[in-house]
């Protein structure tokens, strides 16, 4: 199993970060080919800075990009993709229902208990992630908070696991009761919708961005960031290859994690995305 057990990554663990790691290398690279900025957030900048690899206990690579970036990422990779991988987005899969895209290693296969569609690529991945600038009205942002909110009621699968982590009962109703008219919903119209709201244009924007797809709508009053603290990025090793991080990585990251040298109790220290793995192509057994 991929798990973190008396310190220390199981092989399984160990050989899913490698995996991953070369991905996000390659993903890098491919970047650089085509003139895109990215860098690594959230718990894999804090895996970089903290370690100099990814968190030991971690089972997957998050990726940044600002809005502008990402959409030439999907324009570029059309026309020039990186081999043997699969860029996921709600743009090429009508079920997928996240606002970032993944991009999948072909030939391998994950159980991740978030993401329940039978029919959408399930190979190993990395998350690759947007960044819109905010609008610079304190109102309007709460506006696109709670329209955001509501729209992703409707458009997130509510997998037993994302029933289960929802606290309030009249939540878990409202996901549960959406859930079952789900099937005959305007999917795409909705996805269409909750992208303007993410990039609201045509209203004055300032120099700050957030990233709601990774950081959560609800905590989207504590995860704005200024731009020029992200770009441009500076390299760094992360485990064994060269990785790109936020221009002032520490500023970042005490920004979402406050003193994020600190090391969280043990009984936290567990992967907390992907629950099984076939190595396929690459060789190995499922568990």
């Amino acid at each position: 199993m991929t798990d973190f057990v008396d310190g220390a990554p199981s092989p399984r663990l160990q050989r899913l970060q490698a995996v991953e790691k070369e991905l996000a290398d390659r993903f890098f690279r491919w970047c650089e080919r085509h003139d895109l900025t990215a860098f690594l957030v959230c718990g894999s900048a804090l895996g970089a800075v903290r370690h100099g690899d990814m968190i030991p206990w971690d089972d997957d690579i998050d990726i940044g990009m600002l809005r502008g970036e990402f959409e030439r990422m999907f324009t570029a990779f059309a026309r020039d993709p990186i081999p043997g991988t699969y860029l996921q987005s709600h743009r090429n899969e009508a079920d997928y229902p996240f606002p970032f895209a993944k991009l999948r290693l072909d030939g391998t296969s994950v159980s991740e208990p978030a993401f329940i569609s039978p029919r959408a690529h399930s190979g190993i991945f990395i998350d690759l992630f947007p960044f819109d600038a905010l609008p610079q009205s304190a109102m309007l942002r709460r506006v696109q908070q709670i329209a955001l909110g509501i729209l992703n009621l409707f458009i997130m699968p509510a997998s037993p696991a994302v029933l289960a982590a929802t606290r309030s009962p009249v939540l878990r109703f409202a996901k549960r009761t959406i859930g079952a008219l789900r099937p005959i919903l305007p999917r795409r119209a909705l996805t269409a919708l909750r992208e303007w709201w993410a990039r609201l244009p045509g209203t004055s924007k300032g120099g700050i961005v957030d990233s709601f797809g990774m950081y959560g709508i609800r905590f989207g009053p504590e995860t704005p960031i200024a731009v020029d603290r992200l770009v441009p990025p500076v390299r760094a090793p992360f485990g064994g290859i060269e990785a790109w991080l936020p221009r002032e990585s520490e500023a970042y990251l005490t920004s979402l994690f406050g003193d994020f040298r600190r090391l969280p109790p043990e009984h936290m220290r567990k992967p907390g995305h992907v629950i099984a793995v076939d190595f396929g192509d690459l060789g190995g057994d499922t568990a």
